[in-house]
């Protein structure tokens, strides 16, 4: 909701949720780290494969055209 100024279709949580999933599963398998950084307490405790899938989905919410396009 913050990142595009209004809540997820049921779609888009779908798809996000799918992303994160096999995104995790992904990094877990090629042993890619997440980026070092001040993280929120939250993403803290997640497991690194899961942090940076996060962090994946972050960067694809805001280079998706809907964010990017100022009206």
């Amino acid at each position: 909701q913050r990142v595009l100024g209004r809540s997820p279709r049921p779609a888009e949580v779908e798809r996000s949720l799918a992303f994160l999933a096999t995104q995790s599963d992904l990094l877990r398998e090629s042993g890619t780290k997440p980026q070092r950084g001040s993280r929120p307490s939250d993403l803290a405790r997640l497991e690194p494969s899961r942090r940076a899938a996060w962090a994946d989905l972050a960067l694809a919410l805001l280079n998706c055209n809907e964010f990017v396009y100022v009206p």
